[in-house]
């Protein structure tokens, strides 16, 4: 074998170094998760909540407007995105009483919808015949709420960002180990 300079030798204990380092890379939530990493999430989920809106604002849905109150909370386990439960319901779709049609986990009952938000849907649009939102309740029981697709369909996206935003800000630390 051959001798080693000792300029070759310090660069060998260099990068064995800092292999050691890339070693311990990721072992905890720790030495993973930054506030780079975190508000990169948070940016992406940003991006997440305005594309399901404008899926939401795309349909023609009997609403309140309450099913946009999506919001993002940080805490000590990362981030996480918060929806109204019926935003769920609208998305998978919802069978009705009489009739299954839908591919969902979910179906009416006994229990009927309520009647707040066909009231004030019905207000929105001009109608003063109460009775317009009662009748609509009633098909929306028997028959279900099809499915929209207003989240599912962004979250193969979501996934797809976050893992590129984080395996470059990876990359970018190993560059920076490997820099030193």
């Amino acid at each position: 074998m051959a001798k080693q300079t000792l300029a070759e030798a310090v660069k060998k204990t260099n990068v064995l170094s800092k292999l050691d380092q890339l070693d311990s890379f990721g072992t905890s939530k720790e030495s993973y998760e930054g506030e780079d990493e975190l508000s990169v999430i948070e940016t992406v989920a940003g991006d997440f909540i305005k594309r399901v809106k404008a899926n939401i604002q795309g349909q023609n849905l009997i609403s309140t407007g309450a099913i946009e109150d999506i919001s993002i909370v940080r805490d000590e386990e990362g981030v996480k995105i918060y929806a109204p439960i019926h935003l769920v319901y609208q998305d998978r779709g919802v069978n009705g009483s009489k009739i299954q049609l839908y591919q969902t986990p979910y179906s009416f009952k006994t229990k009927k919808p309520p009647i707040e938000p066909f009231l004030e849907w019905i207000k929105k649009k001009g109608i003063e015949d109460e009775s317009a939102a009662y009748a609509i309740r009633e098909k929306v029981f028997q028959e279900g709420i099809s499915p929209k697709n207003i989240y599912t369909k962004e979250i193969p996206l979501l996934a797809e960002q976050i893992a590129n935003h984080i395996a470059g800000f990876n990359a970018n630390r190993i560059v920076e180990i490997f820099k030193k």
